[in-house]
């Protein structure tokens, strides 16, 4: 994987903060991740970026691109969860506003009605903003973001009041415009599960002091009370088959099939890289796969187990690998300890619809 340059000098003129931290790395996926606790200084990094905070002070490489406080088209749009919109005007309105007034954006309709589609819009444009729900107002501030035409969307819990299902179709959407479009994110989430879909990599922040880029999976793992919710699956589409409602996946660079339902009456588009399996919803089995009856089943080795810790100190999470990719199962102690599970035993993970 091709690896981008990042360049952070930042200093953030804020309480309790003020020195000036430097970090010179590379990217490998051209996204990164912020995590940290609330209050933590992670959205004064994102606005700071953006040259939304007038007295603090930042230089960012970011791929082939270079900018300061000083420069006048910042490449960067910060994307708020719910700040943003015009209530005054219609959706549409607050979207043709940006569409056509940006120094970056490209103006051809085309590409508006693309954006618009990608994210299941279409019926909220004649609507005011000021009546949209929370998971519908950061939809359409996504969209208004891509339609600025700039580079780099800096991603403050976007995704905080989208539904299960709206969730995954739109981070799934955002990963393909990365390819499509050549857009970088830098995401800042509560949900773990968000940042390790985006990136491999991330910064964590802690009072305002920031720590060096690391492992997504690592930074995660170093502290069970972020232990992921979801497991993080690279798959390919294969097959909808409708008369089940379900729809047929193959794990990337494997011959393992995962299945998912849908409703074949709604228009959900086959945009899906990545699919999100709950930690809570596996179950191992120490039989062979063709002795289980149920609708996914991955085999796989078991790789590390992390005795949970306070009020999860009856659960373990378990880490398999399965083909190359990594599965994370929340399960009793009881449970390990009955089956004698240990790294190295090759085992079924079982879960049902999704």
């Amino acid at each position: 994987m091709t690896s981008i340059p990042f360049h952070l000098n930042i200093s953030l003129k804020e309480p309790n903060a003020g020195a000036i931290q430097k970090i010179e790395e590379h990217l490998l996926s051209g996204n990164l991740g912020i995590i940290g606790d609330s209050g933590a200084g992670k959205t004064s990094i994102l606005k700071t970026m953006a040259g939304l905070l007038p007295n603090c002070l930042c230089s960012v490489t970011f791929g082939d691109l270079s900018w300061d406080n000083e420069t006048a088209n910042n490449p960067c749009v910060y994307v708020s969860n719910t700040f943003g919109l015009l209530t005054t005007l219609s959706v549409e309105k607050n979207l043709l506003l940006v569409h056509k007034h940006s120094r970056f954006g490209v103006k051809d309709n085309d590409f508006y009605n693309q954006i618009v589609a990608d994210l299941g819009i279409q019926d909220l444009l004649n609507k005011p903003a000021a009546t949209l729900s929370g998971g519908e107002t950061q939809r359409v501030l996504i969209a208004r973001a891509m339609l600025s035409g700039k580079p780099i969307l800096l991603l403050d819990e976007v995704l905080s009041a989208i539904d299960k299902t709206s969730r995954e179709i739109v981070m799934n959407v955002l990963l393909s415009w990365q390819d499509k479009y050549q857009r970088k994110f830098v995401l800042v989430s509560h949900d773990a599960s968000d940042i390790a879909f985006f990136t491999q990599q991330c910064i964590r922040v802690d009072k305002f002091d920031i720590f060096p880029i690391q492992s997504t999976n690592s930074a995660l793992e170093n502290d069970l009370s972020k232990s992921l919710s979801f497991s993080i699956l690279d798959v390919e589409f294969l097959s909808d088959l409708e008369n089940q409602g379900l729809r047929k996946y193959r794990l990337k660079d494997s011959q393992q099939l995962i299945y998912t339902t849908y409703d074949p009456s709604m228009n959900q588009p086959l945009l899906t890289q990545r699919l999100q399996i709950p930690t809570t919803k596996i179950l191992l089995s120490i039989s062979e796969v063709n002795q289980i009856v149920a609708m996914n089943k991955l085999s796989g080795v078991i790789t590390k187990i992390q005795i949970g810790k306070g009020s999860n100190k009856n659960i373990s999470y378990v880490h398999l690998e399965v083909d190359g990719q990594q599965l994370i199962a929340v399960v009793s102690n009881y449970l390990v300890e009955t089956l004698k599970l240990t790294p190295k035993d090759s085992v079924t993970a079982v879960f049902s619809d999704l």
